[in-house]
This record gives structure tokens, C-alpha cells and sequence, in this order.
């Protein structure tokens, strides 16, 4: 959940980057939606669920609408109806006061129900999900709250307290080779990862699995780098469909740049009154290509090659 509108004094997490960067938490709501798209019938996804007027958001409630039926995932065991899920980016963690303010979520979850009582306070579960779990809020937990502390399963650590919401913990960097999608949501992906997923294949249109995709090929340029040196075509024209927007980006880069060339060259003949050349160069555009050519080697315009 975040608050957009944070007032003064709310500090960001330590590890939490002001500037621009990779966006991870709808891939990670993708990711969860690919894992557990076998149960699409009896589970519920809302991705970014408002709590109140204002802007607190939850990262992804997931409801599970049959409360009897069985969803086969180790991340889903702890599952109850309503289950609050805390992303952390692989730049950020989960801190103490993190922890404290998913609580209060669940609180706002439960209170805000249409109807009083109508959520269940042992209804609900709270997950976190991150690149690690932090010592500090695991000593916090066990020491000072008394939490009994349990590995579920690869990557997935669960937290219970008699009267206290259970909690789960999921380490993406640990899970199981069964939970593909939530693994390479890294900034420090592996190639082998990185092949493994990169076999999707495009024409398949999954929405969330390009989301997730292009996620992780604009956090991980330079293994992405390393990965087409090692491969064939075949991957590389696979890679293209799932970069198209980064493709996109960069020829509408070129083309500025290309107008911002021009622009130099005609300045360039103008102010040397070569009139002829401007005439053709205007008109003929392999001659001006010529002339870009001549004059970037010889320096004598800003044009880049």
C-alpha cells in the first residue's frame, strides 16, 4: 500500500530511491497473477485495492471467494479471504515501521467493510514480499512480539502469534524454481534466469507476463548485454518484441537527434554561404547524407554518428 500524498515529516525507507526507476510493483502483481492463474476461478486479484478516500493503496489484495476450496501453492497455505500483500522493490526492504503500517492497513481493510463486522478479523493474512527479509524486524518479530518464526517453504518464512494477524514473509531471491516469475523480479538477474524466462513467447499477447518482462529487461541492461552476445538471432528477435517500448524509445531518440543534425549541417552551410550544397541537401537526401558523413569526420559540426 502507499500514500501518494505523504505529509511533512514522512520519511521515505532508507533504501527507497527518489529518482527515476524501474516501476516493479504492477510486474509484481503480474507475477502473483501467473502463478497462480490455475485458481482464477476461486481467487480474486485487485491490484492497488483503496482503503479510504485518500490514497492509501494496498499493493494487492488477493480474496479468496470459496473459502473451502484448496489452492495448491505454498505461498497461498497461509491464505484466508482476505489476503494483504506488501511489495518491496529490489531497492528497498521491509523495515520495523513497515511492518507496523501494514498492520494498520489491515485494520482499515477490516474497518471499512460495508457492513459492520462484515470482514472478519481471522479472516485476514498479511504477506510481505522483498529480496530479503530483514534481521532487525525478524528480531523484532520473534524477541520482542513473541512471534513464532517457521520456514515454510523455499523463500516463504511464516510468523504467528496467538490474537495477532498471521504473517508470511517471501524472500523472492529463495523461492523455489516453481515460482519463476516472482524470481526474476531483480535488478540483478542471472542469464540462466533470464533464458529460462526469456522462452516466452511473444505472439502468446500475455499482458502479465510482458509486464514483468519488460521490468526486468530495463532493470538488467547489462546481463541483458551479455545475454545477446551468447546467443543467437533467435533470441534477439525475441528479445525485440519484448523490448518493442525500449525500441520505441530510443528511435524516437535517434530521430531527434537526426532533426538536431540537420538543423547543425544547414547552419553550417549557410553561414559558410555554400548555397548550392543547402539547395541540394534540402532536396536531395542521400546527398545530405553525404554531407553529414564528410562533416562529422572532418569535425567541422556538432553531428554525431
Amino acid at each position: 500500500m502507499k500514500n501518494k500524498d505523504k505529509p511533512p515529516g514522512v520519511k521515505k525507507s532508507p533504501g527507497q530511491k527518489s529518482a527515476a526507476r524501474t516501476q516493479w510493483h504492477a510486474p509484481f502483481c503480474s507475477a502473483m497473477k501467473i502463478e497462480l492463474e490455475a485458481y482464477g476461478g476461486i481467487i480474486e486479484f485487485i491490484d492497488e485495492k483503496v482503503l479510504t478516500k485518500k490514497p492509501l493503496l494496498i499493493d494487492l489484495l488477493i480474496i479468496k471467494k470459496q473459502p473451502g476450496a484448496m489452492v495448491d501453492s505454498s505461498i497461498a497455505d497461509i491464505f484466508r479471504t482476505w489476503n494483504i500483500f506488501e511489495y518491496k522493490s529490489p531497492s528497498d526492504y521491509v523495515s520495523i515501521d513497515d511492518f507496523y503500517r501494514v498492520c494498520a492497513y489491515a485494520y482499515l481493510l477490516k474497518a471499512d467493510s460495508d457492513t459492520v463486522d462484515g470482514i472478519k478479523f481471522d479472516e485476514l493474512t498479511i504477506s510481505f514480499v522483498s529480496d530479503a527479509i530483514g534481521r532487525k524486524l525478524t528480531r523484532h518479530l520473534t524477541d520482542e512480539r513473541r512471534y513464532s518464526h517457521t520456514l515454510h517453504a523455499l523463500g516463504i518464512h511464516h510468523f504467528r502469534k496467538d490474537g495477532e494477524i498471521p504473517l508470511q514473509f517471501i524472500d523472492v531471491k529463495a523461492l523455489g524454481p516453481e515460482y519463476e516469475w516472482l524470481g526474476v523480479l531483480t535488478d540483478k538477474i542471472s542469464i540462466d534466469r533470464l533464458q529460462r524466462v526469456i522462452n516466452y513467447d511473444p505472439a502468446e499477447k500475455n499482458g502479465h507476463k510482458e509486464a514483468v518482462l519488460d521490468a526486468i529487461v530495463k532493470a538488467n541492461q547489462d546481463t541483458l548485454t551479455k545475454f545477446t552476445e551468447v546467443k543467437n538471432m533467435g533470441y534477439r528477435e525475441i528479445l525485440k518484441e519484448i523490448t518493442y517500448d525500449i525500441i520505441q524509445e530510443e528511435a524516437q531518440k535517434i530521430k531527434e537527434q537526426s532533426i538536431e543534425n540537420v538543423n547543425n549541417l544547414h547552419g553550417y552551410l549557410l553561414d559558410n554561404n555554400m548555397l548550392d550544397e543547402l539547395r541540394r541537401s534540402v532536396s536531395d537526401h542521400g546527398y545530405q547524407q553525404e554531407l553529414l558523413m564528410r562533416y562529422c569526420a572532418d569535425g567541422l559540426v556538432g553531428v554525431e554518428s
